[in-house]
């Protein structure tokens, strides 16, 4: 039986979701060289409040560029107080000193609706690209993690304990439709940060700017 793949588009609430190949090593070196600018706008991350009832409520964390032009990222609802995993796409991020001088240990965990139990029918693959500074240079380190939704690594920044970098996460899932094989493929991105204001240097290369423009009302309230 010959094996085919679909592409099935899925839209979330201000989610950065994709249903594309999986980026490759090339597709990372193409963006490098237009990240490497020395000029970026300083984005300022906030999050934006939506409470509909009483039980229900929205978190959305937002770019917002000196021209005020706003870029959404993460994307949490809670319902009664608690964040719905199957609707929500964010990460928990931690960072600590370690032991070496300007090198910091740190954990990203990935939580998306779509952090299914995996198997050979159901896989995963999480691409994560960030931001290292030394003394002497600035450049990018690409890792990939399979099946996880967890990464650690290790990152240098003699400036500060800044990270900034994008997450990528790949599902496959095995179907049949009609009797034919098929394979869905669906994409998260996401921005990394952990500073308030940030000029991101994934955020023009990976179309962030584009794809996930977000009209701010007078009316939105910020939370934080």
């Amino acid at each position: 039986m010959m094996k085919n793949c679909y592409l099935l588009l899925l839209i979330f609430t201000c989610c950065n979701h994709h249903d594309v190949k999986k980026p490759s090593k090339d597709d990372f070196d193409e963006k490098r060289e237009m990240r490497a600018a020395k000029y970026k706008p300083v984005y300022k991350r906030v999050w934006l409040n939506l409470t509909y009832s009483s039980a229900e409520r929205e978190e959305i964390e937002l770019y917002i560029s000196p021209q005020n032009d706003t870029i959404s990222n993460q994307y949490k609802l809670f319902v009664n107080d608690v964040v719905d995993l199957t609707k929500s796409s964010y990460y928990d991020l931690a960072i600590t000193q370690s032991d070496k001088q300007d090198v910091y240990n740190a954990q990203i965990k990935l939580n998306t609706g779509f952090n299914l139990k995996l198997n050979k029918s159901r896989r995963m693959n999480i691409y994560f690209s960030y931001r290292e500074e030394t003394r002497d240079s600035t450049y990018f380190t690409d890792i990939e993690v399979n099946n996880s939704n967890v990464i650690d690594f290790q990152f240098t920044n003699v400036s500060n304990n800044g990270l900034q970098g994008v997450v990528i996460q790949n599902i496959e899932i095995d179907t049949v439709i009609n009797n034919e094989d098929y394979v869905r493929m669906i994409e998260y991105r996401l921005l990394v940060d952990n500073l308030s204001k940030t000029p991101n240097y994934s955020l023009t290369p990976f179309k962030f700017d584009v794809e996930n423009k977000f009209h701010l009302s007078n009316n939105f309230k910020i939370s934080k």
